[in-house]
């Protein structure tokens, strides 16, 4: 994304964890205004913390989805906190042990938002809701047509009762002009992220090579139907493991030699 997309972008870090983006952001646009909005009370504070010295960046403790108002937020009390989830965790013990518990946090619509903030744009998007991404995009309303660019996560195996996959998610966005042009998966094979630009925002050479990108995305879902490697490997001779701090997914890779 080049940093003329807009002299003082206004850039959302939806689900915003640990405040990282927000910060790279800051960083990226020093004239932009960014928002990051974070449900789990906790992980909100330490966001505030971190941001504190910054001051293009405002912290939003709230449940970006679709209705106002008060909503059952699945906040993690034991295991990855960046997996909180409006939604009941299902697969996603296959993935990394965890155990929610129902706290009553405030929901919040981005399109209500923006008209009380006097914002009348959103032209970056970084979005990890972990499931809920599709009742965030849908409560925006008119104001998905003003974004230029997205990144999100997207699940290809259900990790939550409930949330949206993969497929859902991109017609929406591709429904209001969005173009898909990047996309990569998770070694666990359950989700990944993909990146969204808005057709008009895109050069000629940029158009032409969206072609192969749903070739990529096919052969994708074809792997998640049937992975190759996934599990655990029979008497490794070397093995490694590594957290993901950004999201706090861990990873850990099995080799045997011989």
């Amino acid at each position: 994304i080049p940093p003329e997309i807009s002299k003082d972008p206004v850039i959302l870090d939806v689900g915003s964890y640990t405040g990282d983006q927000a910060v790279e952001f800051a960083d990226r646009f020093p004239q932009g205004h960014i928002f990051a909005f974070e449900a789990h009370p906790d992980s909100a504070q330490k966001v505030r913390q971190r941001v504190v010295h910054l001051q293009n960046i405002t912290v939003i403790e709230a449940a970006v989805c679709d209705v106002a108002g008060k909503v059952a937020f699945q906040a993690v009390d034991r295991g990855n906190l960046g997996a909180s989830s409006l939604f009941r965790a299902s697969g996603h013990n296959d993935v990394s042990s965890i155990s929610q518990t129902s706290v009553d946090v405030q929901g919040l619509r981005l399109d209500d938002w923006a008209k009380l903030a006097g914002i009348d744009r959103f032209d970056l998007i970084w979005m990890d809701l972990q499931g809920a991404e599709l009742l965030a995009l849908r409560g925006m309303g008119d104001m998905i047509d003003s974004v230029k660019a997205i990144q999100l996560e997207v699940t290809y195996r259900e990790l939550y009762h409930g949330q949206a996959m993969w497929p859902e998610v991109r017609c929406f966005l591709e429904g209001h002009g969005l173009e898909l042009v990047d996309e990569w998966m998770d070694v666990s094979g359950y989700f990944g992220d993909a990146v969204f630009v808005r057709t008009s925002e895109l050069k000629g050479s940029e158009k032409r090579e969206l072609a192969n990108t749903a070739d990529q995305s096919e052969r994708m879902l074809d792997h998640f139907d049937v992975p190759y490697n996934f599990g655990s490997c029979p008497n490794p001779t070397h093995a490694y493991e590594e957290e993901n701090p950004q999201c706090g997914d861990w990873v850990r890779i099995e080799l045997r030699i011989v």
